[in-house]
């Protein structure tokens, strides 16, 4: 999404409404276990997905770093992570 804004901007689109750049989510139910999400968002080329319940109400989001971190077993840090 953001490569899509800079780009406009650099087109000079600026009066493009945000709607011209929605993305649809991923949803999944929060029944699925950590390895079908991985796979699935490793199937899909995606980073995130909403998670619902068995009535449809958005429970959270989930992110491929949570995943990835729940499989092995570790946190996943970054140069921007503050150390407590």
């Amino acid at each position: 999404l953001k490569s899509d804004l800079l780009v406009a901007q650099a087109k000079g689109l600026f009066n493009t409404p945000l709607s011209e750049f929605r993305r649809n989510f991923l949803v999944f139910p929060e029944t699925l276990t950590a390895s079908q999400i991985f796979d699935q968002l490793m199937h899909e080329k995606s980073h995130l997905a909403l998670v619902v319940d068995e009535y449809g109400t958005v429970q959270g989001i989930v992110t491929l770093e949570d995943v990835v971190e729940t499989l092995i077993g570790l946190e996943i840090t970054d140069e921007l992570d503050k150390v407590e």
